[in-house]
């Protein structure tokens, strides 16, 4: 009986961690690693509203509900400057469409950024 309420106890905590690292979990409608070593801007070409500043190693998902909506067309930029501070800009791009339930990896560095489902 002991090990039972131990295994649940830690499942649960496996289960927070995984949720706290950016973990996707079920209701996320598509999501984007970032293994370069730079951070990474990404920006919906739709009017979904998806914006996410990625750092090296990190994860971004959309679950909103207007995130389930396919195909949604996405930059993803480095060296981002935003409008807010003058003229806005960046160093490298790629775009990909996404799809529910994708998930995107994006490697390279500043200079040289590619973008690909996991699994292709």
């Amino acid at each position: 009986m002991r090990a039972s309420r131990t295994r649940a106890a830690v499942l649960a905590v496996l289960a927070v961690l995984a949720t706290a690292a950016g973990g996707a979990g079920p209701a996320a409608a598509f999501c984007f690693e970032n293994l370069t070593d730079t951070p990474v801007h990404l920006e919906a070409l739709a009017p979904n509203g998806f914006v996410a500043d990625v750092a090296p190693g990190g994860r971004a998902c959309c679950d909103g509900a207007a995130c389930s909506e396919s195909p949604v067309p996405v930059l993803v930029v480095t060296g981002f400057v935003p409008v807010a501070e003058g003229r806005p800009g960046w160093t490298a791009e790629c775009r990909i469409e996404v799809r529910t339930g994708d998930l995107v990896r994006m490697r390279g560095d500043e200079n040289r950024i590619s973008c690909a489902r996991d699994g292709d």
